[in-house]
């Protein structure tokens, strides 16, 4: 049964991305770390064997630095993030590919295992997420695509990781849970971020690293 990894990003345009970290950080520096993100995560996933990678953006990116060239780059499509990772799911098993997953940029350490993980459990399930601390989740995976299977979610909030599994209940699609990690999107999950890079057991994180070397001081741990 082939898989796919899409990694779902917003290009990095300053003032854009990492507004939650404002004004800890400046808007370009806050552009600068999603651009960091991206690029490692990109990285560590061309490591996952035999999983084709796909690359899906919120506009056309424009940046001179990313992770596929402009012409691999896929757009997102729709109204809200249901539907446009609804269509990602549909054009990428359009290709073939039965074991999907969609996949955010703001776990940037996040386990690669994790992700292994979800591709082996739906080869006897319809669906997973991976949920993040926050109740939302940093990754969702399908092999039954239902049309409905994120109407009523709300997006963005404490309840969309819980909207979504009654929604997937609803289409009476079976699901699985990941385990549990966490998104940089606050001032504590940065400081957090910083610690874990400063294990010993800490690497493949080299965009990520440069920026700490190069942001500081942020009463940040380094």
């Amino acid at each position: 049964m082939s898989s796919a990894i899409a990694l779902f990003s917003k290009t990095p345009i300053v003032g854009s991305v990492k507004t939650r970290l404002q004004p800890l950080l400046t808007p370009n520096q806050a552009a600068d770390l999603h651009l960091a993100f991206v690029l490692d995560f990109w990285d560590r996933l061309c490591t996952i064997p035999d999983v084709s990678l796909h690359f899906y953006c919120d506009r056309t990116w424009t940046h001179q630095n990313g992770p596929v060239s402009p012409e691999n780059c896929n757009l997102q499509r729709g109204s809200d993030l249901g539907r446009r990772i609804l269509h990602c799911f549909e054009e990428i098993q359009q290709c073939g590919y039965e074991r999907i997953l969609v996949v955010g940029s703001d776990s940037p350490t996040l386990p690669l295992s994790y992700l292994e993980e979800g591709l082996e459990r739906l080869r006897h399930t319809d669906a997973v997420l991976g949920p993040s601390e926050d109740g939302g989740y940093y990754a969702v995976g399908c092999r039954q695509v239902q049309p409905h299977m994120f109407d009523g979610v709300r997006w963005s909030s404490t309840c969309t990781r819980a909207d979504t599994c009654r929604a997937f209940a609803r289409e009476g699609l079976q699901f699985e849970l990941l385990p549990k990690w966490y998104d940089v999107d606050t001032a504590g999950d940065l400081k957090r971020l910083a610690a874990e890079l400063d294990l010993p057991s800490s690497k493949d994180f080299q965009h990520t690293d440069a920026w700490f070397d190069s942001h500081q001081p942020f009463n940040l741990p380094r």
